[in-house]
């Protein structure tokens, strides 16, 4: 998906790897924060980082490019990232 949409996003490699990683989080759990410290190290390692703080570079650059915004205490992602629906595409041969 967020290859799709990287035309407008102009996202690196491991921009869309490190954010996609972060909506797969948000995703299971829309109300928890998750950008939060123990989320930051499972992504980490998910990217192969092996210090969970250079992962703040990143989520400072998803801030910047308007791609997550502050709600309350914690960073959620913006509309156009979040999948609502399921959709399936079915092609039969004639």
């Amino acid at each position: 998906y967020l290859k799709l949409l990287n035309g407008l996003l102009e996202l690196t490699l491991t921009e869309r790897f490190v954010l996609g990683s972060f909506l797969d989080i948000y995703a299971e759990a829309p109300t928890k924060n998750a950008f939060s410290t123990e989320n930051k190290k499972d992504v980490a390692k998910k990217v192969g980082k092996k210090d969970f703080n250079t992962l703040n570079v990143y989520i400072k650059a998803f801030k910047d490019k308007g791609l997550i915004k502050k709600q309350d205490d914690r960073y959620i992602p913006i509309e156009l990232l979040l999948i609502s629906k399921k959709i399936e595409i079915n092609i039969s041969p004639k």
